[in-house]
């Protein structure tokens, strides 16, 4: 009797670890990256301790690039070409090209969600070119609050670089709305972002457990009492 418990006990956690495991994995929406901006787009990606809803992604423009052709990336620590802040994505593209008085346009919405802190300010980086006369790249991010809808900080990045955009309100989810714009003058001019990086700073910060582990935890401790109860009626007995 006490070996079919025992057996059955061990059967139940291991099913209940894997259910759980799977679950885990199969989220609708959650897209594992490096990933194409097509696949990404209306989906959530989740980089270290934040959690990324792309809402929208549009190109526009007379030369508009397609998302299949723009790679979103995971920016870790050391990773990105910055550290400014802990975790955060990139673009890799061509993200925006435009050539002979063309132009290129990519809009994109997203919202930010960090278990770790609340976000302080937000880092932009790019790294492009605009080669002619009448030729320009910059980038334009508004960040809002989406509970209120009210605007938190705004940034214009031109040409390659980085700036911080300080936020009005510190807080643990925002929305992002960015545009990168190229514009190229006529003949052989040109002009084109090939890497986005935005990254977060923070307040404080700690070591949170992933709610699956400490699911996992819990049912290995359970399986352990359980055990320890059995051997303490059998060595009784």
């Amino acid at each position: 009797m006490t070996r079919r418990f025992l057996s059955f006990t061990l059967l139940a956690t291991l099913v209940a670890a894997s259910l759980l495991l799977s679950g885990a994995e199969s989220r609708a929406g959650l897209i594992s990256v490096p990933a194409p901006l097509s696949v990404v787009n209306n989906n959530q990606v989740l980089v270290g301790d934040k959690t990324f809803d792309f809402l929208a992604a549009t190109p526009s423009g007379t030369q508009p690039q397609p998302l299949s052709g723009i790679t979103v990336v995971p920016d870790t620590p050391g990773s990105g070409g910055t550290t400014v802040a802990p975790f955060g994505f990139g673009l890799n593209g061509p993200i925006v090209s435009a050539a002979n008085s063309g132009s290129s346009d990519l809009s994109l919405t997203y919202t930010v969600m960090s278990s770790n802190g609340p976000i302080t300010a937000v880092n932009l980086s790019g790294v492009g070119s605009a080669i002619g006369a009448g030729s320009s790249i910059n980038v334009a991010e508004l960040v809002i609050n989406p509970a209120t809808n009210a605007t938190i900080g705004t940034g214009v990045l031109s040409g390659s670089g980085s700036i911080t955009i300080p936020l009005t309100q510190s807080l643990t989810t925002i929305e992002v709305k960015k545009d990168i714009f190229a514009t190229a003058g006529p003949g052989n001019a040109s002009a084109n972002y090939s890497i986005i990086d935005q990254t977060f700073s923070q307040g404080s910060q700690s070591v949170v457990p992933e709610p699956a582990s400490l699911a996992l935890l819990g049912i290995g401790l359970s399986g352990l009492f359980t055990l320890r109860r059995l051997f303490k009626r059998t060595s009784v007995a």
